[in-house]
């Protein structure tokens, strides 16, 4: 088909009756292929190729690409940029699964997250095979509409990522921070070991998509065990030290106060299990909020 041509035809197909293309039918993954995680998106991925559909079938007069055209369904396969790095070029979103990668030293697990808080990836073998949990929370500003893309990412048995059309889910009208919205993608599939008996191998992949306010600046007041306040700081989203020193204090209260002038408090305060951190936001792309857990040094 003619270069110039093609998206005058495209435009016409759009335009004529005020219609749209139907939304062609999926990819699927392989039977084998495992379900590793997900990738979020702002926009519905279009991995249909339509030119090479109307230069081997035309234009269809209404409009609709017919289902089963499966020689025009595509996979969007990773760059492996080494060191467990991977990346779907030319998509904008956040990316959040877990591979496995073999290499001279070995096989193991790697992690991509490139903004999901909360992240969590659990394993759990049986003799009948494995079964992985994952979950994580992707926290944006509160907007008239909210919607994002589930598109969930897989792993083939040559260890190519791939990513495939997910389906998208929204709020509308007053969204406040605590609403919020979430999906659950899931995968089975089978594989050999090196005797050739085959074993199972299953994925959750839990996703929430979270509304949170944008502080508009965070106070920080350090206290004494008579809780009076020995000093205390503001800082702008974004701006708080790599590590706030809680030395000499007994506890630490938190402000975070949004455009409204309303305001969140939380206490931090040490404790053997569990680390001491503070968790603010800043701004993040697409509306999104980066979630920052900053700790605190009691030492």
């Amino acid at each position: 088909m003619n270069n110039r041509l093609f998206p005058l035809l495209l435009a016409l197909l759009l335009l004529l009756g005020g219609c749209q293309l139907a939304q062609p039918e999926a990819a699927t993954a392989s039977e084998s292929d495992l379900l590793v995680g997900v990738m979020l998106t702002p926009q519905p991925l279009d991995l249909f190729d339509l030119e090479s559909y109307i230069s081997d079938h035309g234009v269809p007069e209404d409009g609709a690409v017919p289902g089963g055209s499966g020689d025009y369904r595509q996979r969007l396969y990773a760059a492996d940029l080494g060191n467990g790095d991977w990346q779907f070029e030319g998509v904008e979103g956040f990316a959040f699964f877990s591979v496995v990668v073999t290499d001279e030293h070995g096989s193991y697990s790697t992690m991509v997250n490139d903004g999901l808080a909360d992240g969590s990836y659990a394993v759990h073998e049986t003799d009948e095979g494995t079964s992985a949990d994952i979950s994580g929370t992707l926290y944006v500003q509160p907007a008239e509409q909210i919607c994002w893309y589930f598109n969930p990412v897989y792993q083939d048995g040559d260890g190519r990522v791939y990513l495939l059309p997910g389906s998208g889910m929204g709020m509308g009208g007053d969204n406040q921070p605590g609403m919020q919205i979430s999906q659950t993608l899931s995968g089975d599939s089978t594989a050999a070991d090196e005797r050739g008996v085959t074993h199972s191998r299953s994925s959750r992949c839990a996703i929430t998509v979270s509304v949170q306010a944008l502080p508009r600046q965070v106070r920080l007041f350090w206290m004494d065990s008579g809780s009076r306040i020995l000093r205390q700081e503001t800082y702008a989203p974004g701006q708080l030290p790599a590590q706030l020193d809680g030395r000499g204090a007994a506890y630490l209260i938190a402000e975070l106060e949004d455009s409204t002038g309303a305001v969140v408090r939380s206490l931090i305060q040490p404790d053997e299990d569990h680390p001491a951190c503070l968790r603010s936001y800043a701004p993040g792309q697409w509306g999104a909020l980066a979630a920052i857990d900053t700790p605190v040094d009691w030492d």
